[in-house]
């Protein structure tokens, strides 16, 4: 699926059917694809087979203590959290993005501040645009970069929710990234 859209998208962009709204949003549909969903030009989602929930399920298995899992697409926090309550339950993960209900933001700034989790949760989803901000998350000591973006203050800040004043240890960085796609050049 990427490859066709890679070669069909290449052909837009180098004809002159483009734009630069087009490109952009071609480069983001790859990305969208690299993460598991493609949304249509009527707004419906659709599936995409990735290994990327199963690698970062494998890296889950591997970690201790509490993890934040960051993700740009809705659809990536939905399937994140499904993945997470499939094999760990529904009571290790909360969620940080637009749609999470101001109690779920309440809690989150409870649960993942250090020295606070008296409640069990071990992993948080967040979006970087609502969660990469302003958060205390020092009580968590791995991040997992499921997505990137191009927008680099965006990755400063979110790697700065753990790694603050308070943080007394080691923090683990982890970015998910497919050889030979649109992920290479994100993170470059």
């Amino acid at each position: 699926t990427y490859a066709s859209m890679k070669k069909l998208y290449m052909a837009e962009i180098e004809g002159e059917l483009s734009t630069v709204k087009i490109a952009l949003t071609r480069l983001m549909r790859l990305h969208q694809i690299v993460c598991g969903h493609l949304p249509d030009d009527n707004g419906a989602v659709h599936p995409v087979k990735s290994n990327r929930i199963h690698a970062l399920m494998e890296i889950l298995e591997g970690t201790a203590g509490q993890v934040i899992i960051w993700a740009n697409y809705r659809e990536s926090i939905f399937a994140i959290k499904k993945a997470i309550i499939d094999e760990y339950g529904a009571e290790q993960v909360l969620t940080y993005f637009g749609d999470t209900s101001d109690d779920e933001r309440a809690l989150v700034k409870e649960v993942f501040f250090r020295g606070n989790d008296t409640k069990g949760y071990r992993f948080l989803i967040a979006n970087q645009a609502a969660g990469g901000f302003g958060l205390n998350l020092t009580g968590a000591t791995t991040a997992i970069y499921f997505s990137n973006d191009y927008d680099n203050e965006k990755r400063t800040q979110s790697e700065a929710r753990n790694f603050r004043i308070g943080q007394v240890e080691p923090v683990t960085y982890i970015d998910l990234v497919s050889r030979g796609t649109v992920d290479e050049k994100i993170i470059k």
